[in-house]
């Protein structure tokens, strides 16, 4: 079971996953409609967004307007960055809109900056190559120039543009990359 809070505070995105297969369900509980209280009727108040084991949903971050981003592998081996409407989209998968589509390269991570935009990490023939896109569309802002070898950790917020990478190589045992 996992549990995040979104950044403006409006919702609990819950994971729940069965073994070690990628796959799992989701639900979110909208913490303004529970008036700051939780309290023993907590279970009527999750929202079942995806009920199956058929695909992984990861949360990314969310929109202005109250959707969330989400990392998928849903008709996407290699995964793909959806956006849902937890008001408006109901369950029905199919319906939301793809921003970042799929590609050869196994998409490993993605995260909302500041400033409508997102890292997104791809590995390419076992090396990574980090971008940053536009959250709202997905589109290509640009790629992070970074030595041959692979990201093993990152750190970033939504309340900032800057974000970090350790990089490790064959010639480089560890270093850490400042980007904006």
């Amino acid at each position: 079971l996992g549990a995040e809070v979104t950044p403006d505070g409006r919702y609990v995105v819950l994971t729940t996953t069965d073994g070690c297969d990628p796959v799992n369900r989701l639900f979110y509980v909208d913490l303004d409609a529970c008036d700051g209280e939780v309290g023993p009727d907590f279970e009527s108040r999750v929202v079942k967004v995806v009920d199956n084991f058929e695909a992984a949903w990861e949360y990314i971050g969310s929109t202005q307007d109250g959707s969330i981003t989400l990392r998928t592998n849903h008709s996407a081996p290699t995964y793909k960055l959806v956006r849902c409407d937890l008001v408006n989209s109901g369950t029905d998968v199919t319906s939301w809109p793809t921003i970042v589509e799929a590609t050869e390269h196994v998409l490993e991570w993605a995260d909302v900056l500041a400033g409508d935009r997102m890292a997104v990490c791809y590995l390419k023939h076992v090396v990574h190559h980090v971008e940053v896109r536009e959250h709202a569309t997905g589109s290509l802002v640009g790629t992070v120039p970074l030595p041959v070898g692979s990201v093993y950790q990152y750190s970033g917020s939504h309340k900032s543009s800057d974000f970090f990478v350790k990089l490790t190589s064959f010639v480089e045992p560890g270093v850490t990359y400042k980007c904006d």
